[in-house]
């Protein structure tokens, strides 16, 4: 494959194209003349990629923290005969209603800060879910989750129309605060959730979905973790790694009274090592033996592990081995390039 070429040097500003706002969805099929390398696959590849993220970023010249920016489900759909179609829609959540189509504006706090201090303080502090952050399809529906608010939002496959939010035929209240993140156990054809409480310690409360319905629930269950934001799962465990943090109690006071963003006031709390925490699944072989805390040598800070699976060592024991990119470190801020220290700047060099 060739090396590709620029025609210029890369600039900070070409970064900021990628928080221009997409306002509604399209639908089109892509052509041969679409296709700058390779062809479309024929007969191999049949089914619909979906991927999720921020689309709304901006009202009234506000900008949103793109973690608070309104949802845009895109999906590529490849069909035997070779036809490929791209489908985009926005979704509806409540909060994508009243901010975006009767206000008009900026009505929540936010992350911030992106407007004056009085518009800050004036705005709602409530939890905002606008379903950007992960999308699955399950069960013959389409779930888009958020971060720990409430329960994901269901759209119909075929249109992408937001259809309202998923209880599980009633069996999880939908207020209840869901991670955007779940897995799932092919195996035991079963579809893991969870839900976390933030305090002194997080409460975490672990959902196996079947068929549709919740049929097992763990918890509540208090860790140590400081933060959680994503697990793994086993045959027999589910599986959380560490995330220490800290407030810098100025700043926190700064973001409250909406002066300054929230995420500078946690710091990555390196004085504690990471650790490995093994919480038995329903019917669990390991149950009798309660929840296993393993301490690495060293901090770990970790949003997305990729997969977990239990195996034995050459003496027979068993063994649970796991994938995951974590740091050592890390610094609170600049999450996409956002700038919120400055209004309405979007810059990839915050902090330099």
């Amino acid at each position: 494959m060739a090396e590709p070429t620029f025609d210029a040097p890369w600039t900070d500003d070409d970064f900021q194209w990628l928080f221009q706002s997409q306002r509604e969805g399209a639908t089109y099929e892509l052509l041969d003349a679409d296709v700058l390398e390779g062809q479309f696959p024929v007969g191999d590849l049949v089914g619909t990629y979906y991927h999720n993220g921020p689309s709304i970023m901006e009202l009234q010249g506000d900008y949103m923290h793109p973690f608070e920016g309104h949802a845009l489900i895109r999906t590529i759909r490849f069909a035997e005969a070779g036809k490929v179609t791209f489908k985009s829609a926005v979704v509806e959540t409540q909060a994508y209603k009243d901010e975006v189509q009767d206000a008009g504006q900026l009505l929540w706090r936010g992350y911030g800060p992106n407007r004056s201090w009085w518009s800050n303080f004036r705005a709602r502090m409530t939890p905002k879910n606008v379903a950007n952050t992960c999308v699955i399809e399950y069960n013959g529906k389409v779930l888009a989750g958020f971060e720990g608010t409430s329960a994901p939002h269901i759209l119909d496959p075929a249109t992408l129309a937001t259809i309202g939010q998923e209880t599980f035929q009633d069996t999880i209240p939908v207020d209840r605060p869901f991670l955007a993140h779940t897995r799932y156990d092919a195996k035991k054809g079963v579809l893991v959730g969870a839900s976390l409480m933030m305090g002194k310690d997080v409460t975490m409360t672990m959902y196996e979905i079947k068929d549709g319905k919740c049929v097992d629930t763990t918890g509540p269950i208090q860790l140590d973790v400081g933060y959680v934001h994503d697990f793994l799962i086993t045959e027999n465990y589910y599986v959380f790694l560490t995330n220490f943090i800290k407030l810098n109690p100025f700043k926190l006071v700064k973001a409250l009274a909406g002066f300054g963003s929230l995420f500078l006031a946690l710091i990555a709390n390196t004085a504690r090592n990471g650790q490995v925490i093994l919480v038995p699944r329903p019917g669990s072989k390991y149950a009798a033996e309660g929840i296993k805390t393993y301490e690495a040598p060293h901090p770990l800070f970790t949003f997305h592990p990729a997969n977990a699976f239990e195996t034995e060592s050459p003496e027979g024991k068993p063994v649970a081995k796991m994938y995951a990119c974590s740091f050592q470190n890390f610094k609170f801020g600049n999450e996409f390039g956002f700038r919120p220290c400055k209004p309405g700047r979007w810059d990839p060099r915050l902090n330099a």
